[in-house]
């Protein structure tokens, strides 16, 4: 049996995450002692500490990782999360999955000093390259 602040090292979630992950049910400790309310993990805890760790640094909500621990369903519920966030990102901004349009480029020319500019815009990004040649 590991204690809290072992079971933490190992699986690298904080101690204050595993006691809220004990209070929402997503990671139950394997014993908590009655005298000392220590909580107790088992060696068999630790992949699922890690796997809370990886889905919850991907930014898949507790509600998800919590159903993906108990269902075993990790891979399912992260690949949720990536089509969830792809159609935000795409209602967010519908141009984001179409491809960049060309560069426009503008060229004056000054008659008497022979300069050129060359003006790069790219209205999806917002970037302009200014080029002065002489």
């Amino acid at each position: 049996m590991l204690k809290i602040g072992e079971f933490a090292g190992l699986t690298g979630l904080s101690v204050k995450a595993l006691r809220h992950y004990d209070e929402i049910g997503a990671l139950v400790p394997a014993d908590v002692d009655d005298r000392s309310a220590y909580r107790l993990y088992g060696e068999s805890q630790v992949r699922a500490g890690v796997v809370i760790r990886a889905l919850r640094d991907a930014e898949v909500p507790l509600p998800a990782v919590s159903a993906a621990i108990s269902g075993g369903e990790a891979a399912q519920a992260l690949e949720t999360h990536r089509v969830r966030v792809l159609e935000q990102r795409e209602r967010e901004d519908p141009r984001s999955s179409r491809p960049d349009p060309p560069h426009t480029h503008l060229q004056l020319k000054s008659p008497k000093r022979r300069r050129c500019w060359t003006v790069r815009m790219r209205p999806v990004l917002k970037t302009y390259a200014i080029r002065c040649c002489y």
